[in-house]
């Protein structure tokens, strides 16, 4: 699939499911956290937070009043009840809708993996955040999974006939070179293990369906959901990582004399 075959596929996908990637990662656990609560952990959520590619908003209840959510589909906006409420936008990550310096934070759950060119979204985000600020982004991982965990996963690949679940990005193997490349210092990088419940084949087919699978027949969706589903209660790991970086560098570089 080509590039703009892949941006009309994330664009119905999202037209047709809103708040899906939501309704899948809230009822993930670790420690007693979602990952939404893992990301703005230690967040001073008092200071103005923009959260790009909001989605369905998962963010906002920790966001503070300061909260602001901009997504491109109006339909996950209007889903999440925040086109109505003055505190979201349409507007796409390569584009913000914001003026220079606007943000004190950013967060950007499950997304920045999906737009390409990273680099020009990740250089938006650095115009509209406050030079001191700070990035917190939530990105797919496997370093977290277990052994099992992986085999659990080839074999659910096998079955749908799908090599990945996720597009391919440089921030899965360069994000500090992606970050530094405009203006930003990468401070942390975690890899968590979450787990997600399966109590029906409900629950096994809203995780499936939430999963990036251009050109897999929904059959095999089902099917392989049912697969998931082994008649009681088991669960399934998601393996997440959350990358923090400061922009602590000037805008611009120098001008030579």
């Amino acid at each position: 699939m080509n590039r703009a075959g892949w941006d009309d596929y994330i664009r119905t996908f999202h037209e047709q499911r809103p708040g899906i990637t939501e309704a899948v990662l809230a009822r993930c656990s670790r420690d007693g956290h979602t990952p939404y609560e893992w990301l703005v952990e230690g967040l001073d959520t008092r200071d103005p937070v923009v959260d790009v590619a909001c989605g369905s908003g998962p963010t906002r209840h920790a966001g503070g009043p300061g909260w602001v959510g901009i997504d491109a589909s109006e339909r996950e906006l209007r889903a999440a009840g925040l086109a109505a409420t003055g505190r979201a936008a349409c507007g796409d990550a390569r584009s913000l809708p914001l003026r220079t310096g606007a943000a004190a934070h950013i967060v950007c759950s499950m997304a920045l993996m999906l737009i390409d060119p990273v680099a020009d979204a990740l250089r938006e985000i650095r115009r509209v955040l406050d030079p001191r600020g700070t990035l917190r982004v939530l990105l797919p991982s496997t370093a977290g999974l277990t052994l099992n965990d992986r085999r659990r996963y080839t074999a659910l690949a096998v079955r749908l006939r799908s090599p990945t679940m996720w597009p391919p990005s440089p921030l899965h193997h360069r994000a500090r070179k992606e970050l530094e490349s405009v203006g930003f210092t990468l401070v942390a990088d975690h890899h968590a293990r979450f787990t997600y419940p399966i109590h029906s084949a409900d629950d096994a087919r809203l995780l499936l369906q939430s999963l990036y699978l251009p050109g897999v027949d929904p059959a095999r969706v089902e099917r392989s959901a049912g697969a998931l589903w082994p008649g009681h209660s088991t669960e399934i790991a998601i393996g997440l990582r959350r990358t923090l970086a400061i922009g602590d560098q000037p805008r611009e570089p120098p001008q030579a004399g």
